[in-house]
């Protein structure tokens, strides 16, 4: 029977950092357990291994989680011999993600570089539109959004995700957390998230009413994205 093939789709700021760090303390990292992104990028390098894609098939036949910002879905198509690939993700409410995304970039890529905090308002006007999805698109699925429609997008991404075996949102980490790691056969996570706001670095905005309607209004295709990924858990909880 072929082993599963766990790849777990990291959208920025929707939790994949909580169990990115669970994943590396269970399974051996850089062999069953592989982190695309700059943090097992960086540890490989310190390690002397080549990047993942470049080290030997039979290295990476011995893969049996891939996560993070790098992953996509032709990630499969480097892990030789028969697999099952059961795709994974999170997404979050876009208003407390774009939330979550501005108190962590301005502190890392503003305030500890020696810059002003920019306010909110100024910041959140500069967001991609739909910024959720086309990161999907453009970083997991690796196609082009340039004239892509609103309809077009939403399609896509239902498209996309109707074809996962788990699917979840950061507001029920727990949950996502519990399912993916019972099926990989580890023990699930503690409860504790982090690289949360208020906690590593300061809490500069909060999620408002006024905040997101603002959001909610400027990133239609997430949050319409957002409310199907939901009522499917909803059907699929009602179901069980």
């Amino acid at each position: 029977m072929a082993e599963d093939l766990h790849i777990v789709m990291h959208v920025p700021k929707t939790g994949g950092q909580t169990l990115r760090d669970h994943l590396q303390a269970k399974l051996a990292f850089h062999t069953e357990f592989i982190h695309l992104g700059p943090k097992g990028d960086s540890r490989a390098k310190h390690l002397g291994l080549a990047p993942w894609a470049e080290r030997t098939p039979q290295e990476r036949a011995k893969a049996r989680v891939i996560l993070g910002h790098d992953a996509s879905v032709f990630t499969k198509d480097l892990v030789p011999g028969e697999r099952t690939v059961k795709y994974c993700g999170m997404l979050r409410d876009p208003a407390s993600r774009m939330v979550s995304h501005y108190n962590f970039n301005v502190e890392f890529k503003w305030v500890r570089a020696g810059k002003d905090a920019p306010d909110w308002t100024w910041w959140s006007r500069g967001q991609k539109r739909n910024f959720m999805s086309c990161w999907i698109k453009e970083n997991f699925l690796r196609e082009p959004v340039e004239g892509v429609t609103d309809d077009g997008l939403y399609e896509d991404m239902t498209r996309l995700l109707s074809s996962f075996w788990l699917l979840g949102v950061s507001e029920r980490h727990q949950a996502f957390a519990d399912a993916l790691c019972a099926d990989i056969g580890i023990e699930s996570t503690s409860g504790v998230r982090v690289n949360a706001a208020g906690e590593r670095y300061p809490q500069r905005a909060m999620t408002t009413r006024e905040i997101a309607e603002a959001v909610y209004r400027d990133h239609p295709v997430d949050k319409a994205v957002y409310d199907w990924v939901l009522a499917r858990l909803d059907q699929n909880a009602a179901a069980a």
